[in-house]
């Protein structure tokens, strides 16, 4: 009886240190499900509007259509700062105020290869729209977002 209790201990840590397969995290779930306008072009975005869903953002999404974005909203006009850590895309990054009037933009910003990842910051800031890069055709940009 001993032996067998021996020979089962035994079998479950060989399966508990198997090799587990290496898996890449997975992004958010993303959900197209708003349509906001930008000068008056319809834009499906996934919303961000909590501390956490804002932190992760579109890390580790491998695409986005030309026509969608990802839109993050702050509870109030506030300084943040945006980077590109584990993105795995190009994007356009666009700070808007709470009456949508463009305050930065940042065009083609690339995926961060390095530990120390460069921020992107603005001030008084309500929405952030993330894009394709080179989706921005002009400086002059109208928010609205209906909701």
């Amino acid at each position: 009886m001993i032996r067998l209790f021996g020979l089962i201990l035994s079998l479950c840590c060989l399966a508990a240190c198997k090799k587990q397969p290496n898996s890449l995290p997975q992004p958010q779930p993303l959900n197209f499900d708003h349509t906001i306008y930008l000068n008056h072009q319809p834009i499906q975005v996934v919303v961000f509007d909590t501390p956490a869903e804002r932190e992760k953002g579109l890390m580790w999404v491998k695409k986005i259509s030309k026509d969608h974005g990802a839109l993050f909203v702050f509870e109030q006009e506030e300084n943040v700062g945006f980077w590109m850590k584990n993105t795995l895309i190009s994007l356009d990054i666009l700070f808007f105020n709470s009456q949508g009037k463009l305050i930065k933009a940042q065009s083609a910003v690339q995926p961060c290869q390095v530990k120390k990842c460069e921020v992107l910051e603005a001030e008084k800031v309500k929405f952030v729209l993330e894009l394709t890069a080179n989706s921005l055709a002009s400086s002059s940009l109208i928010l609205r977002v209906p909701y």
